[in-house]
């Protein structure tokens, strides 16, 4: 991660890659986490953060000391920050030395300096990957009317034909995005890379069990198969009736010529 782990607070910012800052002087890089290249900028604070939010920043992670949580103005500061993100669940577990609090796509994380990189490399992946799965069951929630409303396509050859073919494939890209995200970040909310520390390993494991992370991509997943396979058969579908109405043009263009030939014949006979 980055060498102000002795510092003792520090605040952490991570840009999906869509979003990553340029030129920012401290920065730092998760470059394993499924297959993408996490980036943001760190700082080192000498105050508690303001808790406004920042546009641009994904996630956001705040590194104290265990002598700075026990400080009340640093207690009440992080409750404020946390608060800022909305009306979402908390979550806080303890592993040893190391406790986490993570709210929506905000997370405090107490630590020592000896597990402090270590630490905020791990909790840096989970929250960005949770952070992830939200996003992926919000927008499984908003298509599911747009879903239910294509699903005459799968049988109906009337329905099929009056519908543009290219808004149905921007529904099947889009489809096919969330699958390919969700595959991404499934084995960050399932499991735990053996790289760290069994005391690292065990606080993420808790976040994984508090946020319920695994059951819902699992059902995330399953939901997303459901999508896929109405676009297939209505891809299918609509394939069908493609190629049906190209067949009849050819015949009705063939019956055409018959016709012209006949009527050619007829008039050279005249």
């Amino acid at each position: 991660m980055n060498p102000a782990s002795l510092a003792p607070a520090r605040l952490y910012r991570l840009h999906s890659p869509e979003r990553a800052a340029q030129g920012e002087s401290n920065r730092f890089s998760v470059a394993s986490s499924g297959g993408r290249s996490l980036s943001g900028e760190w700082q080192i604070l000498e105050g508690p953060p303001a808790a406004e939010l920042v546009d641009g920043a994904d996630v956001e992670v705040l590194v104290i000391s265990p002598a700075l949580a026990g400080e009340p103005r640093w207690q009440h500061a992080s409750e404020r920050w946390l608060e800022a993100v909305g009306l979402h669940p908390v979550v806080s577990v303890r592993q040893n030395e190391l406790q986490a609090t993570y709210r929506a796509n905000r997370m405090v994380l107490i630590s020592p300096q000896p597990y402090s990189d270590s630490a905020v490399e791990a909790v840096v992946e989970f929250a960005y990957h949770e952070h992830e799965l939200c996003e992926i069951e919000s927008e499984i929630a908003r298509g599911w009317a747009t879903v239910e409303a294509d699903v005459p396509l799968v049988y109906e050859i009337n329905r099929a034909a009056s519908r543009e073919n290219q808004e149905i494939g921007q529904r099947v890209a889009h489809v096919l995005r969330l699958r390919i995200r969700h595959a991404r970040s499934e084995p960050y909310l399932t499991g735990t890379p053996r790289r760290f520390s069994s005391t690292v390993i065990g606080l993420v494991e808790k976040l994984q069990e508090a946020t319920h992370s695994a059951e819902r991509a699992e059902t995330a997943d399953g939901q997303i198969e459901v999508q896929e396979y109405v676009y297939e058969l209505a891809s299918q579908r609509l394939g069908e009736h493609r190629h049906a109405r190209a067949g009849v043009i050819i015949e009705l263009i063939i019956v055409a010529l018959l016709a012209a030939e006949v009527i050619l014949l007829l008039v050279r006979r005249g």
